[in-house]
């Protein structure tokens, strides 16, 4: 329910591949807390997704009909 409710947040990004990733990234993360990693080391692998995701490889904007069309 936490990974859906993770990918469902970045459904508004209208970029499908970001909300698959943020999916299965939800359940690997939800996962490893499950698992006893600690919240400080999975906080940390978020930042340096978001590094990766934003800045070094971002996704291909989604292809939007340009509104009013």
């Amino acid at each position: 329910a936490g990974a859906a409710a993770y990918a469902g947040a970045h459904v508004t990004s209208g970029n499908p591949t970001l909300v698959g990733a943020a999916g299965v990234a939800g359940l690997y993360w939800g996962m490893l807390y499950e698992a006893g990693i600690e919240l400080q080391s999975l906080i940390a692998s978020h930042v340096l997704w978001d590094v990766w995701i934003f800045l070094i490889r971002p996704t291909a904007a989604s292809r939007r009909p340009p509104e009013g069309a």
